[in-house]
């Protein structure tokens, strides 16, 4: 008995393992991912260039599209190995540390959820990965060398791997050196008591800001004093890409200036929003939804997210499915059933990216678009939404009542 069952389990990891191989074959090889010249990553190795030889960063334009660098300077610093290398192997390593940050994505998206036993955790995290490598905002990643999957890997790493270690915190801190947003988190890490990871976090995002400000002073100062504040300089905020809700109430009001204090309002409500949910849903043990909170609303809340930024859906994916308890769906709970739909919705949105249907172009602002189209354009930012509004309806119900908080 146990022999079978032993052979059944390494059917299923063997099985998912050639899956996984399989999509990993069809993507790279009959995909043009890596046969298209990424211009982020141009842009990442200009800025790794300028560091190198002394030009000013953020007076960097690349001659053929107008792109700037729009990271801090600790980020140019870190691109550094990719400018050294020819161009063809930074694309190459580039792509192949992308599919290990994807693994691992789903990897500790799924030990999130407290599912560890082997082969099934490796088996579903392989699944997760290979569907993740047909979606929009992850065939965008790879096709424009961008360093969306790394970025999130390094957050989940950090609230798994470093969780109950000293160095809690630290890799949230290099994050947000690297892409600034990030931040939220570590403000989520205080925010649920976890101050010594906080302080962590802040110590290590520290030290990016003050090697930034030892190798290009006046561009370090520039980036935190002004240009993280300029939305227009990293592109078009009416650009269908962004999914963001300054994106979202340009395109709506065809002003790419639309009134701060409403953006601004909106944010703001978000962000408390996220992090109000966020602390119940982690004191009751849902940690995954927690981060997947925090994240949603870093999306919602930034000027900026384009379309590739939210490859955050991949944990919000692994979340939402494995809220669906198999026994409930064999007994007809409506309940289950609804949030089966709901999880096939949410991996169907991104496969397909409606948005980029519509008539778009990089260089002439997305405004003025029909109601009914305003609405496709708006697609991530909405399932954003709904997914952040579920989210904080099952805090409400988690929170405890006045009489278990007094118990407590």
């Amino acid at each position: 008995m146990e022999q079978a069952e032993s052979r059944r389990r390494s059917a299923y990891l063997a099985g998912a393992v050639l899956l996984f191989a399989a999509a990993v074959v069809i993507r790279f090889m009959f995909g043009d991912e890596l046969s298209r010249f990424p211009v982020d990553l141009r842009v990442y190795r200009a800025g790794a260039d300028a560091i190198r030889h002394g030009d000013p960063l953020y007076a960097l334009r690349m001659p053929d599209n107008g792109l700037a660098f729009t990271y801090p300077v600790f980020a140019a610093l870190v691109f550094i190995p990719f400018s050294l290398a020819p161009f063809w192997l930074a694309k190459v390593a580039l792509a192949a540390i992308s599919l290990t940050a994807l693994m691992a994505i789903s990897v500790c998206a799924v030990r999130m959820t407290g599912l560890r036993r082997f082969p099934h955790a490796v088996s579903l995290s392989l699944a997760i990965a290979g569907l993740a490598l047909f979606t929009e905002p992850v065939t965008r990643t790879f096709r424009l060398g961008q360093i969306n999957l790394i970025v999130v890997a390094l957050i989940l790493l950090d609230m798994t791997v470093l969780r109950n270690t000293r160095w809690h915190g630290a890799l949230i801190g290099l994050a947000t050196g690297i892409k600034v947003t990030p931040g939220l988190f570590i403000v989520y890490l205080l925010a649920i008591g976890r101050r010594r990871a906080a302080a962590t976090g802040m110590a290590a995002f520290a030290t990016t800001v003050a090697l930034g400000l030892i190798v290009q002073p006046g561009q370090a100062w520039a980036f935190w004093t002004d240009h993280m504040l300029d939305p227009n300089r990293v592109g078009g905020v009416s650009y269908i890409s962004n999914q963001s809700i300054l994106g979202v109430v340009s395109r709506l009001l065809a002003d790419d200036y639309p009134p701060r204090l409403l953006t601004l309002g909106l944010g703001a409500v978000v962000v408390a929003a996220g992090l109000w949910g966020a602390r119940l849903l982690e004191r009751r043990g849902d940690e995954l939804l927690a981060v997947n909170a925090v994240a949603l609303a870093t999306l919602l809340a930034s000027p900026i997210s384009w379309a590739h930024h939210w490859v955050w859906f991949v944990p919000a994916l692994v979340a939402l499915a494995t809220t669906v308890c198999p026994d409930r769906l064999r007994t007809g709970d409506p309940g289950a059933w609804l949030k089966s739909v709901a999880a096939l919705g949410w991996a169907i949105l991104f496969l397909v990216g409606p948005m980029w249907r519509l008539p778009h172009n990089p260089v002439r602002d997305d405004i003025g678009l029909t109601p009914w189209q305003a609405l496709v354009a708006a697609s991530y930012c909405l399932a954003g939404t709904c997914y952040l509004i579920w989210l904080l309806s099952r805090a409400a119900a988690l929170r405890p009542s006045r009489n278990e908080a007094r118990a407590v």
